[in-house]
């Protein structure tokens, strides 16, 4: 299936974006290995992570009204904020992906969730700390720890400093 998700991704998304995508897919492998959790569930959730990242705005809105999830003012002004969610229904609806903990990792990669599993952690952190995504010394301190303590990275603060919100 990962041969499928790729030419899918080849014709949706950039060849940079294919690149982060695949830095990611292997930061969530490492990281899942690491903190022993389920590499194989990992490696899928980072592989398809960004599936919807290209879709436009209204393609967002639509799929997300269609499915039934509740849009605030804050997801209707600003519907690319959709796109993890979005993501989640295309990695079940186009690839059959129907395991839960998959999903959830993938509707939670952008924003996050209270109490997330160690597997949307997993797949949180190495969207935002990908190799591609810089070396400053912030972001190094945070791939650091994201080995160290997986929840505790989460809860470091992060700052233009580090280049990921810039």
């Amino acid at each position: 299936m990962r041969d499928r998700i790729l030419t899918w991704l080849e014709h949706q998304v950039t060849p940079p974006r294919v690149q982060h995508i695949l830095r990611v897919e292997q930061l969530c492998g490492e990281l899942a290995q690491h903190h022993k959790l389920d590499v194989e569930k990992a490696k899928s959730a980072g592989l398809m992570h960004d599936l919807a990242k290209y879709f436009k705005p209204q393609r967002l809105l639509q799929i997300a009204q269609t499915e039934g999830l509740e849009l605030d003012e804050i997801l209707a002004g600003e519907p690319h904020l959709l796109h993890a969610d979005v993501s989640a229904i295309v990695a079940r609806d186009e690839f059959g992906v129907n395991d839960e903990d998959i999903l959830e990792a993938i509707r939670n990669h952008t924003l996050g969730s209270p109490q997330m599993s160690q597997l949307s952690c997993v797949v949180y952190v190495a969207d935002t700390l990908e190799p591609g995504r810089g070396t400053t010394p912030e972001l190094e301190q945070l791939r650091q720890m994201c080995f160290e303590n997986l929840v505790a990275a989460l809860t470091l603060p992060m700052s233009k400093d580090t280049g990921i919100l810039a």
